[in-house]
């Protein structure tokens, strides 16, 4: 018996501090699990302040959607223990990194918690969890400056953009209010059809642009609350599986305890029995075994107990964290419907509205279009008729105009072909000089020709007398040998008579080499700068080059004057359309002048009160009379000086 209690002393030991080497390990896998928690849940609330930024702003950005979609869509039954279990449920640890699965959190045995293991957690915990929490809030307001300057960034663009815009459109609207009074009727009436069409497309523009940005938040909703369903649904999932699993345990509960009494009420026959019979060594040795199994038993039937209501605990915070979850989902749902029915409401009243703007987009298209075909029906026969007043009236002045040009430019003609008949002769002339100088270079190149053969010539004669003279001089050395002394004395003085007029011969020659030469010399300088002109052709060139010039200036002189007259024609045009503009004025003075010639004056006085309007001013009638253009007084005084 005391060997027994001693093992089984010894074994509650062991088991003592393995489930104490357990419980520090959970407690450091809860302290690990807390700050995952904690930075899992930081992205998670990060993203949803994002979400509410980025659509009070307007931007579009799914990212944070997709997170909340992912850690929704993660709420799988093996899953939701290890990552999302919530902290706040009682004698509920999180799982640590080692055990991932629903099973084997099951499969562990409870864990023994000692009240010194209880006091280190809980002091490293409140440790910790501020240091977290200081991270958490570190990291948030890091998120909100990065937000904030982002917003400022694009709200610095929009100004600058905005700036530039109104920059554009003040320079077009100056262009357009420069450029109003050079505007044709149909530009004008383009500008006008522009102006009243143009905000009914706008406000149409920005009515399809609202129907798009309702449509794309209908799909996101529509996908929103499909999201939703699909985690309503898989939380229906888990609730109905924690229902059968808490089932199953109530009645594996059930079944242990029906074992526990029948293994109690074997164990009271047993000890009845015992007392009953005779007490041996045997017996009691058997005694011994069945009490050891009894405590094994009973120690058992307390660690599945244990278990069991551990899996009790575990499986009723899931449910209340998964009847949160369905809560909060179904919330969403309410909000997400209520937006819905809010967007379905706007685009009703958008598409309304863009009816609205269409019909009377077409009203004015209408009325712009019949307004413009009796404006322009108007103006064709006004238009008409002072086109049929101009040709009858401008036809003898464009008759006049087109003679005194014709006349002009058959003098110019005239007097181009004078010119060109001087610059024919001239180049005669040119080509005669020229042929001359052709001739005298012949001639010079033959003399020169001559020059050479006679230096030639020379040049022979010249070798012909140094071969002679070498003979002789050989046969005077063989004949002062032979003939006496006073014959070769008589014969040397006559040969040095003779080598004299030699020398003398010699030296001609020689200058007259030399003369050749310098000849020569110049030929060749005069046959070098022969192809250059001489100085009198340069003259005459330059002469007729001066000639060709006024011609020139003449010629320009006349385009330019011809230049002014058909800028004075048009300028007269301009008067006459004026002139026809203001008939109707012209009329009217007309009439006041004829009533003011007549003695009564009084009809005049009526009428000029009666007709209170600007044409009654005689100012204007002066200045047409006054505004006569120069050029056309000078052809009036040319006409008249030549009748005369």
């Amino acid at each position: 018996m005391a060997d027994g209690r001693e093992t089984s002393q010894r074994r509650d030991n062991a088991s003592g501090k393995q489930l104490a080497t357990q419980d520090s390990e959970d407690d450091n896998d809860d302290d690990e699990k807390k700050g995952e928690l904690e930075s899992s849940s930081s992205p998670s609330s990060s993203g949803d302040s994002i979400n509410k930024d980025e659509r009070s702003f307007g931007n579009k950005r799914r990212s944070s959607r997709h997170k909340s979609d992912d850690s929704s869509s993660a709420l799988s039954l093996p899953n939701s223990f290890d990552d999302f279990t919530p902290v706040t449920t009682p004698a509920v640890s999180p799982a640590p990194s080692r055990l991932r699965t629903f099973d084997a959190e099951l499969k562990r045995p409870p864990p023994v918690r000692t009240a010194s293991s209880a006091s280190f957690n809980n002091a490293t915990n409140g440790q910790r969890i501020p240091d977290a929490m200081r991270k958490f809030y570190e990291v948030q307001v890091d998120k909100m400056r990065k937000q904030l300057a982002a917003v400022l960034e694009d709200k610095t663009q929009t100004q600058r953009v905005l700036a530039a815009e109104r920059q554009k459109h003040d320079d077009v609207v100056a262009a357009l209010q420069q450029d109003k009074d050079l505007l044709t009727l149909a530009e004008f009436v383009q500008m006008r059809v522009y102006e009243l069409i143009q905000p009914h497309v706008s406000a149409a523009d920005r009515a399809a642009k609202d129907l798009d940005v309702l449509a794309s938040r209908h799909a996101e909703c529509a996908t929103a609350i499909a999201d939703l369903e699909r985690t309503a649904r898989i939380a229906k999932q888990h609730e109905d599986r924690t229902a059968r699993a808490l089932k199953d345990m109530e009645t594996e509960r059930n079944g242990l305890a029906q074992q526990l009494e029948a293994v109690q009420a074997a164990l009271l026959e047993q000890r009845r029995m015992q007392s009953t019979q005779a007490v041996d060594d045997g017996v009691n040795w058997r005694e011994k075994f069945t009490s050891t199994d009894i405590e094994l038993a009973r120690t058992r039937q307390c660690v599945e107990v244990d278990q069991l209501t551990q899996k009790v605990q575990l499986l009723s915070g899931d449910k209340a964290f998964l009847m949160q979850e369905k809560e909060a989902a179904m919330d969403k749902i309410l909000k997400l419907s209520s937006a819905l029915d809010e967007a379905t409401a706007n685009c009703r009243r958008l598409e309304l509205s863009k009816e609205t703007f269409l019909e009377q987009l077409e009203k004015t298209r209408e009325e712009s279009r019949h307004r413009m075909e009796v404006e322009l029906a108007k103006l064709q026969d006004a238009s008409r008729k002072e086109m049929e007043l101009l040709r009858d009236n401008g036809k003898h002045l464009y008759e006049r105009e087109n003679r005194l040009l014709r006349e002009a430019r058959m003098d110019a003609q005239s007097q181009v072909d004078h010119l060109q008949k001087k610059v024919a002769e001239l180049q005669h002339a040119y080509e005669d000089k020229l042929a001359q100088l052709g001739r005298q270079f012949d001639e010079k190149s033959q003399q020169l020709h001559q020059a050479h053969l006679e230096n030639d010539m020379l040049k022979q004669k010249v070798d012909v007398h140094k071969a002679g003279f070498a003979k002789l001089e050989a046969t005077t050395g063989k004949q002062i040998t032979e003939l006496q002394v006073a014959v070769a004395a008589e014969k040397v003085v006559q040969h040095e008579q003779h080598l004299a007029v030699l020398a003398k011969q010699l030296e001609q020659s020689e200058l007259e080499r030399e003369q050749l030469a310098t000849e020569l010399a110049t030929a060749r300088q005069t046959v070098h700068h022969m192809h250059q002109p001489q100085q009198f052709l340069e003259e005459a060139v330059r002469t007729l080059q001066g000639q060709l010039e006024r011609v020139q200036e003449a010629y320009a002189r006349q385009q330019r004057e011809t230049h002014e007259q058909l800028q004075a024609k048009l300028a007269l045009q301009n008067q006459l359309q004026q002139l026809l503009s203001r008939r109707h004025e012209l009329d009217t003075l007309k009439n006041l002048v004829l009533k003011a010639q007549r003695p009564s004056t009084p009809p005049l006085v009526e009428t000029c009160a009666s007709n209170s309007s600007p044409h009654c001013q005689p100012d204007q009638a002066t200045n047409t009379q006054v505004n006569v253009p120069k050029w056309y007084l000078k052809l009036r005084q040319q006409q008249s000086s030549a009748t005369t």
